[in-house]
C-alpha cells in the first residue's frame, strides 16, 4: 500500500519533520573533514586517502600552493596530512614538510580565501542528504528508474506534494529551503560535488 493511500499523511510529514530536526541537531554536516570542499573539487576522494591511496603529484602541489593563501586550501592539506599519517602510508616530502611547519607554529591558516562557499556548501550537502533520506518515505512512480540522477527528469516520479513536504520540514526546521533547490540537488550538473560529497558521507555513516 503506497503512503498517500493512507490516512497517516501527518504522520508522514511529523517523521520528516523528526529526521529533518535530529539531523540538524546532531550538526551532522559539519562532521565532515575540514577542507573537503577543495579536496574534492580537486578530483581527490579523501576516503582512498584515508586508504593508502597516494595523492597525484600535480594536485598535491597545487592545492600546497593554495594553502598559503586560501584558508579552504590550509584545511585541505592538513586533513590529508592526517589521513596519509592514519593510513600508515608514506607522507609526500612536500605534504610532510608542511604538517611539520604548522605543528611547530611556522605555518598558520591564512586570513584571506574565508570559507564562505564551503559553509554554503555545507548546508547544500545536509539539504541533499536529508532530502535523500525523506524521499524513501514517498513510493516511486510505476515505471520510473531509481538512478539519483534521472530521479526528477519528469514530475511524474514521486508525488507532486512529496518536495513541498521537505522544503517545508527543513524551513521549519531553521534551514530554509525551496522545492526547486530540491531538485536541483538531485539532478543538476552544478551539484555534481554537493552530490558525490552527500553519497560520501551517508556512506561513511
Amino acid at each position: 500500500m503506497q503512503i498517500f493511500e493512507m490516512d497517516n499523511r501527518e504522520e508522514v510529514r511529523a517523521e520528516i519533520t523528526l529526521a529533518v530536526g535530529l539531523h540538524l541537531k546532531l550538526g551532522r554536516h559539519n562532521q565532515l573533514f575540514k577542507g573537503w570542499l577543495q579536496l574534492f573539487e580537486r578530483g581527490i576522494d579523501p576516503t582512498s586517502v584515508a586508504e593508502g591511496q597516494s595523492v597525484p603529484a600535480e594536485a598535491l602541489q597545487e592545492l600546497l600552493r593554495s594553502a598559503k593563501s586560501c584558508a579552504g586550501a590550509f584545511d585541505a592539506c592538513s586533513t590529508l596530512a592526517g589521513l596519509n599519517m592514519l593510513s600508515g602510508g608514506e607522507v609526500p616530502p612536500a605534504l610532510g614538510e608542511f604538517a611539520a611547519n604548522v605543528l611547530l607554529g611556522r605555518a598558520t591558516c591564512p586570513k584571506k580565501g574565508k570559507r564562505t562557499v564551503a559553509n554554503g556548501a555545507h548546508k547544500d550537502v545536509t539539504r541533499y542528504i536529508i532530502l535523500r533520506q525523506a524521499l524513501r518515505f514517498f513510493p516511486m512512480q510505476k515505471g520510473k528508474g531509481l538512478r539519483t540522477e534521472n530521479l526528477l527528469s519528469t514530475k511524474s516520479e514521486y508525488p507532486a506534494d512529496a518536495f513541498e513536504m521537505i522544503a517545508r520540514a527543513l524551513h521549519d526546521a531553521g534551514l530554509p529551503t525551496t522545492e526547486s533547490q530540491l531538485k536541483n540537488l538531485l539532478n543538476h550538473p552544478s551539484k555534481h560535488s554537493i552530490r558525490k560529497i552527500g553519497d560520501w558521507a551517508m556512506h561513511c555513516d
